[in-house]
């Protein structure tokens, strides 16, 4: 495993984050009719003002998350009053449809930084929830996807924020006017970002030249005379996607020309403390022009070349050891795995950037076999963030290709546990995103069938399944009901109970198995999909009375018994059958439908089978039968007594310890039944097949015979005189692994 886990502080932040309700704010009930009030149901803060207070980073990072996660509402605002809570850095990622009157709350707190995004709000609307004292000592404001309207292109809202220092209006309608009024009023300015915006002129910037150290135009055309006078930049974006820009129809905007960045990287005195400069996507960039720029300017640190193969390719930017290589300087581009994570990370949200890399990361993935540890899981940090701020179809379908990629490669399961715990819960996540979605879904399943990630602690299991088989039931694809199939028959044997009782008792689930059965009765086929649904089944119905009875029901038995005429002489998939019927014949209510003479019979002969197994299930389901009495044997050409003995004598003449465990157990329930009934051979099975596994596997079984129903009912047959020798042999065994969990007897197990 690779990386630190998060901070204890962090992580219970985290928690807070997801319990935000239950800790801040109940639901109060339903006023009496009499005395009701404008609304029976309110959301209150569930302390009084008294009780709890919000330090500043708590309060930050709590209404950031809650933002986040989309649960930005009113009632939970409330708690960020000024009374609970102190706020000086407000980020709210994720505003979309928010209401303007949801930011009332900022009024009262001296906010120095703000970030809203995605809110669609006026931007004079945002600027009037400000107090005084905030939009005085506003220092940062990134307010992208917001909307100026014509009647807030006034400077009024500017000139309230004279000591802005950071300026954020990137993908919205802010045009040369508005700019004009920025950097008239905000003479302190010294970030910008104008990206995607409807500015056609920048040559107000000069205005800001001695304070102005980053800019950012993505897809803006570009002017070199303005920004060889801005000598403060050290953070300089003029990339593009486009290979070529239109005219815009300006004096000063002509048709943008390999000329104008020419100059720019040409220029003596332009650009003398630029640290990162971004130029992705310009086309016919002169490399020898390129080169120069590099070498005389030392304090670069990052380069943004994306979409120019050739310049990303020049040795001194990749080769080590070059005279020029400069390792303090990071490239985004696509000729090396280390500018591929860079170009990821730095375009994360730029969908057209993200399918080139993806396509050159999983092409340099292929031809060098990408094995480390530390490139991988960096690149699947990146992925994740991808998908989690891009929520574009195309962009997340893409991204959790690559994903999947990562993700199955033999080294992932070193990957941290955290790391995989997010991996796993954004997949579920899409799969609900996207119900629809074939390619999605089958990419994701690709990860999610990875038994590494099935294994995770702290996972919902059960929706994990769930979403699984949900994907089984909507597509006809073979592949995605493969390996949906697959991950819910190893889910099922690490659920609860509960969770594979409410897994087995979905209809819909259970007719897509036995169609998936029926399909392979029918064409007398075993494979994968068909020995992996019977395993998932056996899985499901053990120790589950209503998950039996929905396979009951919608006919599971009619066509198991066609299914053991289909694949007589089969092995593994008869033991598969017989175990999911031992399953029915352990619930009281139900075995008597197994009580039928074909069934018996059959039964019967696999009793004599030479594999174990077969004999062992075989057994198990004709001694459920007969532990109910000789007045509930309703087969009166079937002799229960000569049943009996046989089961006695294969058990004390045939079976022998295969070395493995025949059986899996969830408890010793079922059978506490069997070792209370009167019946030796009931009682001998009982004994048998506990005993099998303590022998076999004492660290996982020995336990459970400490369970007290299970204890008082081996003491009361260490007392009883006329036990039959067979029986008493075996539980006297039972207690001394009970009482002395090292003792192991290396004998027969049938003793």
């Amino acid at each position: 495993m690779i990386n630190s886990p998060k901070t204890l502080k962090h992580l219970c932040l985290d928690v807070v984050s997801k319990k935000f309700a239950e800790i801040f704010i109940m639901q109060s009930k339903p006023l009496p009719v009499k005395r009701k009030r404008n609304s029976d149901r309110k959301l209150k803060a569930s302390s009084s003002s008294s009780d709890f207070y919000l330090p500043c980073e708590i309060a930050e990072h709590l209404i950031t998350s809650l933002s986040r996660d989309g649960k930005f509402s009113e009632e939970y605002l409330n708690v960020f009053n000024v009374e609970h809570a102190c706020l000086r850095k407000v980020i709210l990622p994720n505003c979309d449809g928010t209401q303007s009157k949801h930011f009332k709350f900022l009024m009262s707190h001296k906010i120095t930084e703000l970030e809203i995004c995605g809110s669609s709000l006026q931007f004079d609307e945002t600027i009037q929830w400000l107090g005084e004292w905030s939009r005085e000592n506003l220092r940062y404001l990134s307010v992208p996807r917001s909307v100026f309207l014509p009647r807030s292109i006034s400077s009024v809202s500017f000139k309230s924020l004279r000591n802005l220092r950071y300026c954020n209006v990137s993908q919205t309608n802010f045009n040369t006017l508005n700019l004009e009024a920025l950097i008239r009023d905000c003479a302190l300015l010294e970030g910008l970002d104008i990206s995607e915006t409807e500015v056609k002129k920048i040559g107000c910037l000069v205005q800001v030249k001695d304070s102005l150290k980053t800019l950012k135009m993505y897809k803006l055309p570009i002017c070199d005379k303005t920004i060889v006078q801005l000598s403060k930049l050290q953070f300089l974006d003029i990339s593009t996607e486009d290979e070529t820009m239109s005219d815009l129809g300006s004096t000063e905007f002509n048709v943008e020309s390999p000329v104008m960045l020419q100059n720019i990287l040409t220029h003596p005195n332009a650009l003398k403390n630029i640290i990162s400069f971004d130029v992705s996507g310009r086309r016919a960039i002169s490399i020898s022009a390129m080169r120069q720029f590099i070498l005389s300017h030392s304090k670069l640190r990052f380069l943004g070349l994306f979409f120019d193969d050739s310049l990303c390719s020049e040795p001194m930017l990749r080769d080590k050891n070059h005279p020029d290589f400069n390792p303090n300087l990071k490239v985004a581009g696509t000729a090396s795995q280390e500018q591929i994570l860079m170009a990821l990370d730095k375009y994360r949200m730029r969908a057209e950037y993200i399918h080139s890399c993806i396509y050159n990361l999983i092409t340099f993935a292929v031809m060098y076999n990408m094995k480390s540890v530390e490139v991988r899981t960096e690149f699947v940090r990146v992925i994740i963030e991808i998908i989690k701020q891009n929520p574009a179809h195309a962009v997340e379908s893409i991204s959790v290709y690559c994903l999947s990629f990562l993700i199955k490669h033999s080294t992932s399961i070193n990957f941290h546990p955290n790391l995989l715990l997010e991996v796993v819960e954004l997949c579920l996540d899409l799969l609900e995103k996207y119900p629809n979605d074939m390619t999605v879904h089958k990419y994701v399943l690709i990860i999610l069938q990875q038994q590494y990630l099935e294994e995770l602690e702290g996972i919902d299991k059960c929706r994990y399944c769930k979403l699984a088989l949900e994907s089984m039931c909507t597509f006809k694809n073979e592949l995605i009901i493969k390996m949906a199939v697959n991950i819910a028959a190893t889910l099922a044997t690490r659920m609860s109970n509960e969770e594979t009782t409410k897994i087995g008792t979905n209809k819909k689930f259970m007719k897509k198995f036995l169609t998936i059965v029926k399909e392979k009765v029918v064409a007398v086929k075993v494979d994968n999909t068909f020995t992996t649904t019977l395993t998932t089944l056996w899985n499901l119905t053990d120790e589950s009375p209503k998950t039996c009875s929905t396979f009951i029901s919608n006919k599971g038995l009619e066509l198991f018994e066609l299914a053991l005429d289909a694949f007589s002489g089969d092995g593994p998939v008869e033991t598969d059958i017989i175990g999911i019927l031992s399953n029915i014949a352990e619930v009281k209510s139900l075995r008597k439908n197994l009580l039928k003479p074909k069934i018996v019979s059959r039964l019967r002969s696999f009793l004599k089978n030479e594999e174990i197994d077969i004999s062992f299930y075989a057994a198990d389901i004709l001694v459920h039968l007969a532990s109910d009495g000789e007045q509930c044997w309703t087969l009166e050409k079937i002799s229960r007594a000569n049943i009996l003995k046989e089961i006695h004598f294969v058990i004390t003449n045939k079976w022998k310890s295969p070395g493995r465990e025949i059986a899996a157990y969830r408890s010793f329930t079922p059978y506490i039944h069997l070792l209370k009934c009167s019946e030796p051979a009931v009682q001998l099975f009982g004994a048998w097949a506990i005993h099998h596994v303590c022998f076999e596997n004492p660290c996982r079984y020995v336990q459970f015979l400490k369970e007290k129903k299970l204890s008082d009912c081996l003491d009361r047959l260490c007392k009883q005189h006329n036990l039959q020798v067979d029986v008493k042999k075996l539980v006297l065994k039972l207690v001394e692994y009970r009482e002395n969990p090292s003792f192991r007897s290396d004998d027969n197990c049938a003793g």
